[in-house]
């Protein structure tokens, strides 16, 4: 197995499925990932098709984009465990999340705050519609790429509302 990026360490913040899968390739070229997830779990392990059973813990889709990763669950209103959210922030190298810049920066934990305390940290911000912009803050989805990419007027029929994709692609 290719280890190039052995040494590398990256905190994956991110949800769904975009995010996820970025973090789970460079896991699988030798990062030490850890996976931060809320006690809820991260949205997607509520995706189908589920192995076996409905159980949250067999969703395919989240199991997949989660390879090559160790899993912390924080709980925000836990002081403890926000303390060992800002070791693992300043034991980053590498960000990802899903969220905007000023979603985080709202949130604390934005470019300028992490790389006060890390200056060499990497934030990678996955995104639908970049870092700057128009709609750089602009929250996307599955629906939203479908309909922005044209696919939602492919799928079905012009005398009735769109359809979206069968399967999730964010």
């Amino acid at each position: 197995m290719i280890r190039a990026l052995e040494g590398l360490r990256v905190l994956d913040i991110s949800e769904g499925l975009a995010g996820p899968f970025a973090a789970k390739l460079l896991g699988d070229l030798g990062a030490d990932v850890i996976k931060l997830e809320s006690p809820e779990g991260d949205e997607a392990r509520r995706r189908g098709p589920f192995a076996g059973s409905e159980d949250i813990e067999t969703s395919a889709p989240f199991l997949y984009a989660n390879t090559s990763k160790r899993s912390v669950i924080i709980d925000s209103s836990d002081p403890d465990d926000l303390a060992l959210r800002a070791n693992l922030l300043e034991w980053a190298d590498v960000i990802v999340s899903h969220e905007t810049e000023l979603s985080l920066a709202a949130r604390g934990i934005g470019y300028r705050h992490l790389s006060a305390g890390n200056p060499r940290v990497v934030l990678t911000t996955v995104t639908g519609f970049g870092s700057d912009g128009p709609y750089a803050d602009w929250p996307w989805n599955h629906l939203t790429a479908g309909a922005l990419g044209g696919f939602t007027y492919l799928c079905g029929r012009e005398d009735r509302e769109p359809l979206q994709l069968g399967a999730s692609v964010t």
